[in-house]
C-alpha cells in the first residue's frame, strides 16, 4: 500500500427509507423473516466524515459540533461496523469518524438505515482510494447492501431506490411508474428517542400471540401491495400499508412485556 503522509478526508451521504411492509422480525445476519417493500426518503440523510492518517493507531469517534452525543454502546457498534468493512479488504489503516443527520435520531425515522449505509459507503470509497483498488475488484451494490445489513438490517434498503424490494438476503431496485416520484411529509411530534430499540423490538415481537399469524399472511400482503402499485391502485395500496402498520403495533402491544411507540403526542393526533 502506498503510504500517505498527510491526512485524507472522505465524506458520504445516504438516505433513510420507510418500509410499507414493515421489517419486523429477523434471522441471523439481520435477514428479514419475510419480504419487505420500502420507499427511499432522499431528503432525510446522514452525512459521514472519515479522516485517514498513518499516525492514527486505532479507529475513533470524533467529537464534533455537528455530531450527536452517543452512548458508549452506540459508538462501539458504529466502530465495530467500520472494522467489519475494513476486514473485507484486510485494510490495516485507521480512521477517525463522525456522523450527523438532518433529522432526529432514534425516533422511528430510520436513522440507523441512513447512518450505517453512509458509513459502509464512505469506508469502502476511502479504502478504494487509499489502496488503489480497481473497479473490477470493488463490491457491487448488492454486496454493499449485504455488508451494510450486518450493521443495521434496514440499511441494506438505502442502497436502492426509489423503491427497494427485499426477500431473504436479496434486495433490489423497484419501479412503480407514477409512484416513483412520491413526495413525503414527515410530521415530528416529539424528538424524544425510543425507549425500546429496534433491535429489542425484533426480539420482543416473537412473544406476541399474533406473530406467527403475521408470518403466514405477510407474503400475500407483499404481493398484493406490489400489484396495487404496479396497476395504479393507490387506495388499495394505502389500505394494505395501513393494515401492516396497525398489525405491527398490535404485536408491540401484545408482546411480553408489552411496549408501545405511541406516546401522548401521537395519540392526540
Amino acid at each position: 500500500m502506498e503510504k500517505f503522509e498527510e491526512s485524507m478526508h472522505f465524506t458520504q451521504t445516504m438516505p433513510a427509507n420507510i418500509a410499507l411492509i414493515k421489517y419486523i422480525g429477523k434471522d441471523e445476519g439481520n435477514i428479514p423473516l419475510h419480504p419487505t417493500i420500502s420507499l427511499e426518503l432522499p431528503e432525510l440523510i446522514t452525512t459521514v466524515h472519515l479522516t485517514y492518517s498513518p499516525l492514527l493507531t486505532k479507529d475513533s469517534w470524533q467529537m464534533h459540533p455537528k455530531a450527536p452525543k452517543l452512548a458508549y454502546k452506540s459508538i462501539e457498534r458504529y466502530l465495530q461496523h467500520l472494522k467489519r468493512v475494513k476486514d473485507v479488504y484486510n485494510f490495516c489503516g485507521n480512521f477517525s469518524v463522525y456522523a450527523y443527520n438532518n433529522f432526529p435520531m432514534g425516533t422511528g425515522l430510520a436513522s440507523s438505515a441512513s447512518s450505517f449505509s453512509a458509513l459502509t459507503e464512505c469506508a469502502l470509497q476511502a479504502i478504494y482510494k487509499i489502496e488503489k483498488i480497481h473497479e473490477k475488484h470493488q463490491l457491487s451494490q448488492v454486496k454493499k447492501a449485504q455488508l451494510s445489513r450486518l450493521g443495521s438490517g434496514s440499511s441494506a434498503r438505502s442502497f436502492f431506490g426509489p423503491w427497494a424490494v427485499g426477500d431473504g438476503d436479496e434486495v433490489c431496485d423497484a419501479s412503480f411508474g407514477q409512484y416513483d416520484n412520491l413526495e413525503h411529509v414527515v410530521l415530528v411530534l416529539s424528538t424524544q428517542q425510543k425507549h425500546i430499540s429496534s433491535t429489542q423490538a425484533h426480539q420482543l415481537v416473537r412473544t406476541s400471540p399474533i406473530f406467527k399469524e403475521r408470518q403466514e399472511k405477510v407474503q400475500q400482503r407483499h404481493n398484493d401491495l406490489c400489484h396495487a402499485l404496479q396497476h395504479n391502485k393507490w387506495e388499495h395500496a394505502y389500505k394494505l400499508a395501513w393494515e401492516d402498520f396497525i398489525e405491527m403495533h398490535r404485536m408491540f402491544h401484545t408482546a411480553k412485556p408489552r411496549f408501545s411507540y405511541c406516546n401522548q403526542q401521537v395519540t392526540k393526533v
